[in-house]
């Protein structure tokens, strides 16, 4: 979902002045929901982001994925008006 949430920000970026609000109350939005529910900041977490998914259909569910760390921090430095693109 990190990926969602940086997609909701492009698009705020490429839609008339008066849509942009909607859609980055959304991203922030989605982002609490993560970071309330999904994230766990301790230092006994290898990753911060948890219950990833590989893929829909395939059998990695419910653990931790590097690169969905990469997509929230990319989003956070998007949201703050400040690019943070590593791939």
């Amino acid at each position: 979902m990190p990926q969602d949430t940086k997609g909701l920000i492009e698009i705020a970026g490429h839609v008339p002045e008066r849509e942009q609000g909607m859609y980055l109350r959304a991203a922030v939005k989605l982002m609490r929901a993560l970071d309330e529910k999904h994230c766990d900041w301790t230092e006994k977490s290898v990753c911060f982001l948890t219950h990833c998914s590989g893929s829909y259909h395939g059998q990695i569910h419910n653990h931790t994925l590097v690169y969905a760390d990469f997509f929230f921090l990319e989003a956070v430095r998007k949201l703050l008006g400040k690019d943070f693109l590593i791939w």
